[in-house]
């Protein structure tokens, strides 16, 4: 009967360290799943911040820049949107087109880019073509207003500019592959592509 008892109690007590151990594999592995999505989250939320504006909060901290200038508050209402686009689209606009829009946005020309609802489909890129087809013909208070939808497969690039734009010219050979419709007016023309007319 000893032996009974002492097997028993060893597989008690094997059984109490396994689980012991388990309880502490998944909890190590659960904190390294997190550090994980949290590192991911950066890098396809906020990695224009990191590089750019985090840099700019430092010398504003520092006391290189000066909140007081205008220049200085100008730059910060550039950064805020081109935060705002790094979070409404992650990881779909590269650093050289962010900073094409950063800079048409300081000469004067607004951007507008409505939020993807979902993860982008490939498709999106040729909304962000188009767009970056445009900007070389946006003079200041021109507008380029791109609404998203069904993750980019779907979406609508409205131009507005102060003088008349030949926009079917300059963007047409982007969409030659892919149905779309226009309207055009004197001063604004409305590309759809994905949607019905």
């Amino acid at each position: 009967p000893w032996c009974g008892v002492l097997l028993g109690w060893l597989l008690r007590n094997t059984r109490r360290r396994a689980l012991a151990q388990e309880a502490r594999l998944r909890d190590q592995s659960t904190r390294l799943y997190v550090k994980l999505t949290d590192r991911q989250v950066e890098e396809r939320y906020l990695s224009g911040t990191r590089s750019v504006v985090l840099p700019w909060l430092a010398a504003l901290a520092d006391g290189s820049l000066s909140a007081a200038d205008p220049t200085v508050r100008d730059e910060a209402r550039l950064l805020a949107m081109r935060t705002r686009d790094d979070l409404y689209l992650p990881g779909v606009l590269d650093r050289p087109l962010q900073e094409r829009i950063t800079t048409a946005r300081r000469r004067g020309v607004t951007v507008t880019i409505h939020p993807l609802e979902g993860d982008a489909a490939s498709e999106v890129m040729l909304a962000f073509r188009l767009l970056d087809r445009a900007l070389d013909h946006l003079d200041p208070g021109g507008r380029a207003l791109v609404h998203l939808r069904d993750g980019g497969r779907a979406f609508t690039l409205s131009l507005i500019a102060p003088t008349e734009v030949d926009w079917l010219g300059h963007l047409t050979p982007a969409l030659s592959t892919v149905p779309h419709w226009t309207r055009a007016h004197d001063f604004a023309t409305t590309i759809g592509v994905g949607l019905p007319d």
